[in-house]
């Protein structure tokens, strides 16, 4: 059972322990979690979706380090794309 101080805390932390708790008792159901933490169900339910679905550490994305070797060929394509853009303007 839960402390009888959750319902002085904030909502935000009512939210942080019902969500741990959800990913601690993952056989009981998100409303549950909900009663007992006094938050609603279905922020508990997206949180905890949310975290069990997101990618560990070292999943990346798109960012990358831009090497040297790399940067005359990225410089040279943004000029020819301007380029291009700019003999498409002078037509009228």
């Amino acid at each position: 059972m839960s402390s009888p101080l959750i319902k002085d805390l904030p909502y935000s932390a009512r939210l942080d322990h019902a969500v741990t708790w959800s990913l601690a008792n993952p056989n009981e159901s998100f409303p549950t979690s909900a009663r007992i933490h006094r938050v609603a169900a279905k922020s508990v339910r997206s949180r905890v979706v949310r975290a069990r679905s997101s990618p560990g550490p070292g999943a990346g994305g798109q960012n990358r380090v831009l090497t040297a070797d790399k940067l005359p060929l990225l410089f040279s394509t943004v000029v020819r794309r301007l380029n291009i853009a700019a003999a498409r303007l002078e037509i009228w």
